[in-house]
Order: structure tokens, then C-alpha cells, then sequence
């Protein structure tokens, strides 16, 4: 009786929704559509598994189905923002205090050795989780996801890791409460991390600029900082992200009063290519975009015109850059374009971020890298690599002969192709037509992100929809394909296609059409 009743209650929970919970991306979600993972999603995980230990092998135990959402959950939820034994700080929430990424990462862990007991039949899965998060373990968790609930795209690759943590009309992208995250009002605006042993931001947030967060365009004013629903909900429904499991292209219409800019970010051959465009703003101040903004460690190489020079620690130089390598990750500025690169020491206090902590002074050295796009700039743009895990000689030649190219960078399409031209990432901010190569085309009649991939046969095209309002996508591309309702027009030499998009919970996520020439 009353047992029965306790065990339903404690486990109704454990279910996917589109309110507050587990997500059908299995993201998290608690105070509304924001991602919660580190914070009120780490308990959950931690209470459900609690209780599963307590009635395995009982007659109250979880059933399969059950089972099957917490380890989905944590393997493809919680686990994807584990980097070395530490949370990605996108996963953390507004619980930014010392020492958050590695205590979030421990909770995570444990809950990941717990589960190898509570759901023996997938031990293995845990284990190359569990292993990955070990000193010198190797990472089996490799992949590119977009959480399309969240707003948010996770990149793994065997020895680094990227993020990109954006928010829409439809999600919150951060909060401030119990006094905690009092400066994180731009953490879901298109923060992009890079991680290759997890400590590259630990614990800088006393002395972060935080109006320089890592992948930002930021308008450098003086007004409070301070995360609210109504200022950290985006004012644009285009932010997503298509994947096909292994790379993808993120994007963002980006709106934060008079600013505006178009981004985009594109995960392929091992680099990741960040495009801005449109960038216009009516305010008086200065509008930055951060490229990095993490922990100094070891000699920062710049080239200027092709000259090549070391910054010497306390110095930082604006110039028009070709290159930065430091910490082991190449920035490469795909047109030379005016930056400031910086090795100096920067001061704060816990006590500005986090009301509970100490008001003492402390002092970082922190690189940085950034692009100035001066006062109330009308149609700015960036264009920039990141190459993370390469040497000084490797930044060198990839500046000197790309490996990529940058098909179109204009407020309405921006796209990038592998050297070969036979893939293809495209954000259509507004519906439209790319050319590329030797007169190839993809047209499109609504905005979308499209991937098309040729390495191999069949050809595959990924498709998605970042608003999350489309039924369907009718895409033509040049030349004559088989596929799944495709047509072909030989008077223009057009395949024609009208590909079906997901809907509710699924809105937004990635589909697939394999072609045939």
C-alpha cells in the first residue's frame, strides 16, 4: 500500500517531457526551458539512482523502461559536459564557485560508477565514461550533439572537447538565485569553450572580464551584469544547431538591445570555424568579440604579417593578426584582421560572483584574444579557426594554405567547405541559394542549417530547422540524385526534394536523407 504509493511518486519523475525534467534530448530542465544539468538535473540523477539502488532486486524495482531513461540520461545527457574529470561550465548552471567544475564532475562520476550496479547490463558503457574521466584514461566518448531543448552543441573529439551554449525565445540561458552567478548575464549568449585537460578556465571567474566571455560579441557598457528570465531569455527564435553525429554547424541570431549580430559555427576536419556577420549596434561603446579568455599557461606565439614574436608576460599588443598559438590551440584569423592578443595579470573577488564567498583580491594571469569591432559598428564581421591540440609549426601552415574554406559570410548565409568541396556546412539565416566549386548549388526556401556530405557513398544531407516552426524543407540542389521523394528537373540539372521535420518535443532535431547519384 503505502509503499507502492512512495515508490510510484518517487518515480514518476523518471519519465521524457517538455516541462520541467528530463528533455527528449535528455538535457535537464528545471526554473523554466533552461538547461539545468550540474545543478537541480545532478540531483535528480543522484536521488533516481539512490532509490533504484534501494529497490533492485525487490518487487519495487524501476522497469526497463525506466532503467533505460536514467542511463540515457546520464551516458547521453549529463556525461556529454564531462571533460577530464570535469563539468564543461556550461553544464554547471549559476553554481559558479570554487572549485565547481571538479566537485560537479566528482558528483557525476559517482553517479556513473553507481549505475554499472543499478543497470549491470550496460557496465561497459559506464566503464569507457568512467575511463575517459581518468588522469591519462582515453576518451571513447567522442561525437558532436546538439541538445536542440537547450540550445546548446557539444563537440568531443579524442583529445579536446568544445562547447557552444547559446538561448532563444524558447530558452533561458542563464540565472542568477541564492545570490549565486551575480556577473553571468552573458552565459548563454554563444559561450564558446575549449577544453583539452579541463582546467583551461578553472576557477578564473574572481578575474574573468565578463563582458569577454569566450565566443561572445559583446557591447562593452557599464550595465549591470546581473542574470534575469526576462534579460537572459534570446530575442531570436533562429538559434540551433544540425549534426550528424560526429560534426555540425551551430548558429544564433544574436539581439541584446541595439546589438545584433549574426553567428555561426561550423565543427569539421578538426577545427572549428567561427563566422560573424551583420554586426550592428546604436550604443556609444565599444562591441567586442572574444575569441578566448582562459588561464595563461606556457608562451603565447603571435604572427604579424608574418612575423613571428613571443608576448612577453604583462603585455598586450593589438595589431592586424595572422595567427595565435597558446596552451597547445591555434587561432587562426582567416582574413588578417585587427586583434589583441594578451598574456597579462587580472584581479577580482569570489564576493562579486557569489555573495556567500570571500571579498579577498585574487590575481590570475589569463590569456586573452579579442576582435575590436569599434563604436556602433553597421555590418562588422570575424572570421577565425580554432585549432585546438596542434603546435606553433601546425598554426603556422594552416594559415599559410587552409585546410577549409569560407563560402559565404553575409548577414543571410554564411558556409564553410572541406578542402575537396565535398562537404559542405551551410547556416541559412534567410531562405536562399549557395553557389560553390565548379557551379554546384543548394538552394533553400526557409531559413535552416543544411550539412551536406559527399565524402562518401550515399551521399548524406542534414538538415534542420533552429526556429522550430517549420513543417518541412524544400531544398534543390545542382545535379541528378536517387533518394527518398527526390526529383530530378533535367532542363535545370536540379534534384528537388521536400524533406519532413520533426515536430513537438523533436522540433529542432537533425534529419537525415541519404542520395544516390
Amino acid at each position: 500500500g503505502l509503499m507502492t504509493q512512495a515508490r510510484k511518486k518517487i518515480f514518476e519523475e523518471l519519465r521524457i517531457t517538455t516541462a520541467e525534467g528530463v528533455q527528449p534530448d535528455y538535457s535537464f530542465h528545471q526554473h523554466g526551458p533552461q538547461q539545468q544539468w550540474g545543478n537541480y538535473g545532478a540531483s535528480f540523477g543522484g536521488d533516481m539512482i539512490k532509490w533504484a539502488s534501494i529497490f533492485r532486486g525487490t518487487s519495487y524495482a524501476l522497469d526497463a523502461d525506466q532503467v533505460t531513461i536514467l542511463s540515457r540520461y546520464l551516458s547521453e545527457g549529463s556525461a556529454w559536459v564531462l571533460w577530464r574529470g570535469r563539468m564543461d561550465i556550461s553544464g554547471c548552471g549559476r553554481q559558479i564557485f570554487p572549485g565547481c567544475q571538479a566537485s560537479k564532475g566528482r558528483g557525476i562520476v559517482g553517479q556513473l560508477e553507481l549505475m554499472t550496479k543499478v543497470d549491470p547490463d550496460r557496465a561497459d558503457t559506464y566503464r569507457d565514461i568512467l575511463a575517459s574521466n581518468r588522469p591519462g584514461g582515453a576518451n571513447a566518448l567522442t561525437g558532436h550533439r546538439h541538445f536542440w531543448r537547450s540550445d546548446i552543441t557539444i563537440h568531443r573529439r579524442p583529445a579536446w572537447y568544445a562547447s557552444v551554449k547559446m538561448s532563444s525565445t524558447r530558452v533561458i540561458g542563464a540565472e542568477t538565485c541564492n545570490s549565486e552567478n551575480m556577473m553571468g548575464l552573458h552565459l548563454g549568449d554563444g559561450v564558446t569553450y575549449f577544453y583539452r585537460t579541463g582546467a583551461e578556465y578553472e576557477d578564473l571567474f574572481p578575474v574573468w572580464d565578463w563582458r569577454r566571455l569566450p565566443g561572445t560579441t559583446c557591447l562593452q557598457n557599464a550595465q549591470s551584469l546581473v542574470p534575469n528570465s526576462k534579460r537572459c531569455r534570446g530575442k531570436s527564435d533562429f538559434v540551433g544547431g544540425v549534426s550528424d553525429g560526429t560534426e555540425g554547424v551551430t548558429a544564433m541570431e544574436y539581439i541584446r538591445g541595439s546589438l545584433h549580430a549574426r553567428k555561426a559555427w561550423f565543427f569539421i576536419d578538426d577545427a572549428v570555424v567561427c563566422l560573424g556577420a551583420g554586426i550592428h549596434c546604436d550604443d556609444p561603446e565599444a562591441v567586442l568579440t572574444s575569441v578566448n579568455q582562459c588561464v595563461l599557461n606556457g608562451p603565447v606565439t603571435i604572427s604579424a604579417g608574418r612575423q613571428t614574436r613571443e608576448l612577453s608576460r604583462g603585455e598586450r599588443f593589438t595589431v592586424r593578426l595572422d595567427w595565435v598559438h597558446h596552451d597547445g590551440i591555434g587561432y587562426v584569423l582567416l582574413k588578417p584582421q585587427t586583434a589583441t592578443a594578451g598574456a597579462v595579470t587580472q584581479s577580482g573577488n569570489w564576493h562579486a560572483i557569489h555573495r556567500r564567498e570571500s571579498a579577498t583580491t585574487v590575481e590570475r594571469d589569463v590569456f586573452s584574444l579579442w576582435i575590436d569591432h569599434g563604436l556602433k559598428p553597421t555590418d562588422a564581421r570575424y572570421a577565425y579557426a580554432v585549432l585546438p591540440d596542434v603546435s606553433v609549426e601546425d598554426v603556422r601552415s594552416f594559415s599559410e594554405a587552409p585546410r577549409l574554406t569560407v563560402l559565404a559570410q553575409t548577414p543571410s548565409l554564411q558556409a564553410v567547405a572541406s578542402a575537396d568541396g565535398r562537404k559542405v556546412q551551410v547556416a541559412f539565416f534567410e531562405p536562399g541559394r549557395l553557389a560553390w566549386g565548379d557551379g554546384r548549388t543548394i538552394e533553400v526556401d526557409v531559413p535552416c542549417l543544411v550539412m551536406f556530405d559527399e565524402t562518401a557513398a550515399p551521399a548524406r544531407l542534414h538538415v534542420a530547422d533552429p526556429t522550430h516552426r517549420q513543417e518541412a524543407i524544400k531544398v534543390r540542389l545542382s545535379g541528378k540524385y536517387h533518394g527518398s521523394g527526390a526529383q530530378y528537373n533535367a532542363a535545370r540539372d536540379q534534384t528537388g526534394l521536400t524533406i519532413s521535420l520533426p515536430e513537438d518535443g523533436c522540433a529542432g532535431r537533425s534529419t537525415a536523407v541519404q542520395l544516390r547519384p
